[in-house]
């Protein structure tokens, strides 16, 4: 008897170890236990493990909750990454310097332009080797729709700061030319394509100050 209530205060411990992950419960006490539906984490006392104790000192169990556990443990980890990852996109700003070009006539044009591209262009890979790096997980099934999601949205915004990235580089470039008169033919529309791109850029500029 000593030998079945040692036994049983191991498995006990064992199993109650789960407690942190509540998502797994039900899979254990009602699928593999086969407890009452009644019978939750909340209300849960070694008194319901004696109930089924013959379960309870089946081999196989400990081998079962041993993999439970191990896929809860990846399964929390996964979900923090992802939380981590939902916080940047949520909370990541653009670096923004404020760019100034003197005209002919001695005032001072203002525009904000995007700067630390590199940092940024990194930041972001580096998101999207950590969400790749999650899907090859084996205990990434759960996920997979916010995955899908995320990686959708990374790619999105990958595509978008490439394009503007370049078009910010040639703005740079002709905005100088342009305002010396230097190609006058194409004058108007550089100047349709100066306007659209300043409204962009203050766009930009203030969702960033909104976001602080």
């Amino acid at each position: 008897m000593s030998g079945l209530l040692e036994d049983f205060a191991v498995r006990y411990l064992i199993y109650t170890n789960l407690i942190q992950f509540q998502d797994h419960w039900t899979e254990l006490l009602q699928g593999k236990l086969r407890l009452p539906a009644t019978v939750r984490l909340e209300n849960l006392t070694a008194g319901h493990f004696l109930l089924v104790l013959d379960r309870l000192s089946d081999p196989s169990m400990v081998q079962f909750v041993k993999h439970l556990q191990s896929r809860a443990q990846n399964e929390v980890m996964i979900r923090e990454a992802l939380q981590e990852l939902i916080a940047w996109s949520q909370t990541s700003e653009l670096s923004l310097l404020d760019h100034e070009l003197v005209k002919v006539d001695n005032s001072i044009k203002k525009t904000m332009l995007i700067k630390d591209w590199k940092d940024l262009f990194l930041e972001l890979g580096d998101k999207q080797s950590l969400l790749s790096s999650l899907k090859d997980s084996p205990f990434f099934k759960p996920f997979a729709d916010t995955g899908a999601q995320y990686e959708q949205k990374l790619s999105n915004l990958d595509i978008y700061l490439h394009q503007m990235n370049q078009i910010q580089r040639k703005w740079l470039y002709l905005e100088p030319i342009f305002e010396r008169g230097a190609l006058p033919s194409e004058q108007s529309r550089f100047n349709r394509i100066d306007s659209e791109f300043r409204d962009i850029m203050q766009q930009v500029s203030e969702r960033s100050e909104r976001d602080l």
